[in-house]
């Protein structure tokens, strides 16, 4: 049941991601996810993927795999594009 929501929510976020981006698909914008802020989020269509960047001190960007993410997570990224 776990593989279904997520994929599910996967597809909800590359939608949001396409329709809000218009072309472009990388979003600047900060979300708080439990276990620290992402500041973009990007689908590369090529690779088929989700990925969620972290910009920290000396421009070091740490990138996360959207699918790696708790439901819990995967929600509050889509309730805040949902909401642009």
């Amino acid at each position: 049941m776990k593989v279904v929501l997520k994929n599910i929510l996967r597809k909800k976020a590359i939608y949001l991601i396409k329709t809000i981006g218009i072309g472009v698909y990388e979003i600047i914008i900060d979300i708080e996810l439990s276990f620290l802020t992402i500041n973009s989020i990007e689908f590369d269509e090529k690779a088929d993927c989700i990925f969620l960047h972290a910009f920290e001190e000396d421009d070091f960007d740490l990138i996360f795999d959207f699918d790696d993410l708790n439901e819990e997570d995967m929600l509050r990224i889509i309730k805040v594009l949902d909401r642009i």
